[in-house]
């Protein structure tokens, strides 16, 4: 797999009812295997019918004959040398983007952790490196200045007199008094240890901005109401458009709603595309008609009270585009069986046509009128 999707949303609903009726047994089977090999290999198909067929595991001849019904009715599209879907090609860019923002959240997120680590080890080891500073300082500062030892002192001799003519003594002078006693000299010098404070750490030049005052006698003016603007939202009439039911609106372009949009111009380009004979002006008037159609309708439902994920499909666009292409399709067989001659076959009889759906519909249609005509007749006659 070469940059595919491990997963796919399916929505056997949307399938259901783009393939239903209108694509054969064998056409949905390649149909679907098709999107399986695209999803899973991340690329289109070749354009080389033997290759496309090998890769596929179908017989050469069948994948020609499928492939081409499939182009027809505009489920495949064949360019620039490659057989694609366009929605299959949409979901893997899709993917492959969200699959990018998570590869560059989980780097971002590796990187601040690292960072993170870096900061708290340079941090410790700053630590440690004051406490062994202020040790050495401290052992150095001991061995300098090492404590002096006072001795032991004798206590006053009661009646020896006092410290000016104590008896068989030695009398203190004036200047001796402070520093001497019986002789002996005190060492007064200091021993106490001048340890280094740590510095203080810089104010940010932010909280010096915060602390600024407000210059004195300065009286705040009040502001200005701002002027109300007409709100834009998705009920209400932009420029260039035209609401042609209540809540829907269509301009060149789009008709759009509250609960979905269609744009006429991607219907319009997948139109002229699928080979079905319309010019680019024809195409984006087919495409107005139709959107603006099913527009109506699926507005008329969701006003009736019904909920718009049942009524509008997840993909609005692609099912307007294969309804047209359907229909193009009937039209063209109808015209067709229309034009062909009786008798007409190759050495054969041929026999009565098998009706189509519509035409079922109709005559049961006709049935039902006629059975409800005859009983009102019996019953008032």
């Amino acid at each position: 797999m070469n940059g595919g999707m491990t997963y796919v949303n399916f929505f056997p609903n949307d399938w259901g009812g783009a393939t239903r009726g209108f694509l054969s047994l064998e056409e949905e089977g390649l149909y679907i295997r098709c999107c399986s090999y695209m999803w899973d290999r991340g690329e289109p198909i070749p354009g080389n019918d033997n290759l496309a067929a090998k890769l596929l595991q179908v017989q050469v001849q069948k994948y020609i004959k499928v492939m081409a019904a499939l182009i027809e009715k505009g489920k495949m599209i064949r360019g620039q040398g490659v057989v694609f879907n366009t929605r299959v090609m949409e979901d893997i860019e899709r993917y492959r983007l969200e699959q990018s923002e998570r590869s560059d959240r989980a780097k971002k997120g590796h990187q601040t952790r690292v960072l993170s680590m870096q900061k708290t080890t340079e941090l410790h080891e700053e630590i440690t490196r004051l406490r062994a500073h202020i040790e050495r300082i401290e052992r150095r500062s001991h061995a300098d200045h090492p404590p002096t030892d006072l001795g032991g002192v004798p206590p006053h001799q009661p009646g020896g007199g006092s410290l000016g003519g104590h008896s068989g003594g030695t009398p203190l002078g004036h200047q001796e008094k402070d520093n001497k006693i019986n002789g002996e000299i005190l060492n007064q010098q200091s021993t106490t240890l001048h340890i280094p404070l740590p510095l203080p750490l810089p104010v940010k030049e932010e909280s010096k901005k915060e602390k600024k005052e407000s210059p004195p006698h300065t009286t705040r003016m009040p502001r200005a109401p701002e002027p109300e603007l007409a709100p834009v939202g998705v009920g209400v009439c932009r420029p260039g458009e035209q609401e042609v039911s209540p809540g829907l609106f269509v301009n060149c372009d789009t008709v759009r709603h509250a609960e979905f949009a269609i744009s006429i111009a991607g219907i319009a380009m997948q139109l002229a595309t699928a080979n079905t004979g319309l010019s680019k002006n024809e195409a984006t008037e087919v495409a107005r008609e139709s959107s603006v159609a099913h527009a109506l309708q699926w507005a008329a439902e969701i006003a009736a009270g019904r909920s718009a994920r049942s009524v509008v499909p997840s993909h609005p666009a692609n099912f307007i585009r294969g309804a047209i292409i359907a229909q193009r399709n009937k039209d063209a067989a109808h015209r067709n069986s229309m034009s062909r001659p009786a008798g007409a076959g190759r050495g054969r009889q041929s026999g009565p046509s098998k009706p189509t759906r519509s035409e079922i519909f109709d005559a049961v249609a006709e049935l039902e009128s006629e059975e409800v005509q005859s009983s009102q007749s019996r019953r008032f006659p």
